[in-house]
């Protein structure tokens, strides 16, 4: 390929807004219910699955992070899942996470899940 047309393509991936395969990269070519539906509810499964059978396999410090406050486990998954950048808004819908039971034994087990969780959908995540 010309240097001249890689530019070219270079140059119409910045002004278009498109990925250099032709992809947009606006919200609107890619979530609608059933597309935002389903990264929820893969992102569910893959928090879920963290914690079951053995989570310090994946997680080495799983027991300690699960039974530290909210805030600090959202720093955590920030920096381990989203290497550190997270969006105001991502970070407003972790620190909102609750369960039912608070006192429960394992609260703070659960409460981590929906923190992965959030981190999985986020849309931090899907550009790693």
């Amino acid at each position: 390929m010309l240097a001249s047309t890689r530019l070219t393509r270079g140059l119409a991936v910045v002004a278009l807004g498109t990925t250099p395969e032709g992809w947009p990269e606006t919200g609107g070519a890619w979530i609608n219910a059933a597309t935002l539906y389903s990264r929820i509810k893969l992102a569910t499964n893959m928090a879920d699955s963290f914690g079951t059978a053995t989570p310090e396999k994946y997680w080495p410090n799983w027991a300690s992070l699960s039974a530290m406050p909210l805030a600090r486990q959202v720093d955590a998954v920030a920096n381990a899942i989203l290497g550190g950048v997270l969006d105001s808004a991502t970070r407003s819908a972790m620190l909102a996470v609750r369960v039912e039971a608070p006192t429960a034994p394992n609260a703070g087990e659960f409460r981590l899940r929906g923190v992965l969780a959030i981190a999985f959908a986020s849309p931090e995540f899907q550009r790693r």
